[in-house]
Order: structure tokens, then C-alpha cells, then sequence
């Protein structure tokens, strides 16, 4: 389970996977055996107690063995490009949408910078939080422990086939973070990276912008409301400097940003977010 379930170091590796279903199955074959055997021996009044106490205790080691090894190698091949696939598409054709929050795997597993918890505490937009959040998020020691991060390490990579494979089969996703629901997820900053780690994922610059306005107001019903820029919708629009269908990094340095009709530009940004500290 360790090595060979997503999201194992070795997962979707077929020879493993193979070689599991065979070192499974000869266990049980050898299980089966073992058990008529050890059944025969007790049904013989004649026969030295001790020793058919050990062909009990070794029978059922050898079963003990052979149940989950089968039971976790058949859910290792769940893992692979194929049944993905086949997920994926049932997802589809069952109208369901899916939120990704890529970052929250990322950040969770601490694998593309290395797990140190210390780091966050010395991030720009950590004295910007409220200080019950900075007291809170300081007390936790890691999210995971480092032996864990190595053996799960491509956790996140995992996540992000998962996120290709139903973009590939057309099931609509949504930008989403669980910024300030889970630790050192911080707001604003980490919905840029999840809209970059849509794109890792195949994704279009217009479509992850899609996935950040239209896609959440049409799955919400409130489209005459919001997502898109038309006469009559909510003024909530950003003003940048650059081409975000191009280009996703301008989103990160709007010129602007208009909330519900009120025009702030960047110096009123910049004046709003020192104000955090």
C-alpha cells in the first residue's frame, strides 16, 4: 500500500503491479493449501499437539498475508491511467462538476519545496493575517511528518492527473483553494497558484479563467448575475496591464480592481494590504 496506492512513490508502475497480483495469488493458492492441510492434521486425533498448533499459527499468517496484499493491489490498479479514464468519464455523464484545489495537495504535502512548516511562518502575507490565525497556524508542528512527504511524495502529482484526465473527458471544474479552511493556505495569493496548477494540467489560459468566473456562476445558477462582463452584472472587474488569456502572471499585478462599482486603483491596493500588518 505504501509504494504501490496512489499516491505511493511507485504507483502505476504495471510490473509491480503485476508482480503483486502474483506474489498475492501464490500466497493464497499456498493459503488454501495450507488451510485442508492443517484441517486434515486436526481431524486426526493422533499427532502431536505442538505441532499442529504451529500449522494453525502458520496458515494463518500465510492468509493474513494474502488478504491484503490482493485486497490493496486490486486498489493500486485504481489508480492506473485507464480506470482514471474510465472515472473520469462516468463523472461526466453524470453531470457532476468538481472544485480542484490543487494547491491544498501541494501545499499539504510540502513536495515542491521541501516540508518546512518554518517557511510559512516567514512568508509576506503571514503578518497580514489575523493574529488568532498566525497563533493558530504557529502552533502546528507539520501537516504531515517528513518520512511521510517521501513516501507519499507524488501525492500531488497524482492529483493533477486526476484533474487532466477529467478536463480531458470535458467534466466542468471549478478554481477552488480552501484558503483559511486549512492551515498555511493563504488567501488571495493561493488561488494564483491554483489557476497556474490548472494550466500545469492542461488546461487553456481561457479556459482556467473559466473556471474562476463563468464556471462557478453558471454551476451557482446566478449567470445574470455574475462571470462574465455584460451590461446589467454585478461591477466587480479587475483592470490589468496584459493579456490574461495569454498570459495568467498579470492577473497577479492588477492596475485596479473595481468591488460592486467602486473603483480602487493600485495605490489603494497596496495602501489596503500594508494596512494588514
Amino acid at each position: 500500500w505504501v509504494v504501490a496506492v496512489p499516491p505511493g512513490r511507485l504507483y502505476g508502475r504495471a510490473p509491480l503491479l503485476l508482480l503483486l497480483c502474483l506474489l498475492g495469488a501464490g500466497l493464497g493458492v499456498l493459503g488454501v493449501w495450507m488451510l485442508v492441510r492443517t484441517a486434515r492434521a486436526w481431524a486426526r486425533s493422533a499427532g502431536p499437539w505442538p505441532s499442529k498448533v504451529l500449522s494453525l499459527l502458520q496458515t494463518t499468517a500465510v492468509i493474513a498475508a494474502a488478504i491484503p496484499l490482493l485486497y490493496w493491489t486490486a486498489f493500486a490498479w485504481r489508480g492506473s491511467p485507464g480506470h482514471v479514464r474510465d472515472v473520469a468519464r462516468r463523472i461526466k455523464e453524470s453531470g457532476i462538476w468538481v472544485q480542484s484545489t490543487l494547491v491544498l495537495y501541494e501545499t499539504g504535502m510540502g513536495v515542491r519545496e521541501g516540508y518546512r512548516p518554518a517557511d510559512f511562518k516567514t512568508h509576506p502575507l503571514f503578518p497580514r493575517l489575523a493574529p488568532e490565525i498566525r497563533d493558530s497556524w504557529s502552533q502546528i508542528p507539520g501537516l504531515l511528518p517528513p518520512v511521510a512527504v517521501t513516501l507519499w511524495g507524488r501525492h500531488p502529482e497524482f492529483v493533477r492527473s486526476l484533474v487532466a484526465a477529467l478536463h480531458r473527458e470535458g467534466v466542468p471544474l471549478m478554481a477552488g483553494t480552501d484558503a483559511m479552511g486549512a492551515p498555511f493556505i493563504f488567501p488571495g495569493e493561493s488561488l494564483h497558484r491554483e489557476l497556474t496548477l490548472l494550466q500545469e494540467c492542461g488546461l487553456t489560459p481561457r479556459e482556467v479563467l473559466w473556471t474562476a468566473t463563468v464556471g462557478p456562476a453558471r454551476f451557482l445558477g446566478r449567470e445574470a448575475e455574475f462571470g462574465t462582463i455584460s451590461a446589467g452584472k454585478r461591477a466587480d472587474l479587475l483592470l490589468l496591464d496584459g493579456d490574461p488569456t495569454a498570459d495568467l502572471s498579470c492577473l497577479r499585478r492588477p492596475v485596479g480592481v473595481m468591488v460592486r462599482g467602486r473603483y480602487l486603483p493600485r495605490a489603494d491596493l497596496d495602501a489596503a494590504v500594508d494596512a494588514l500588518r
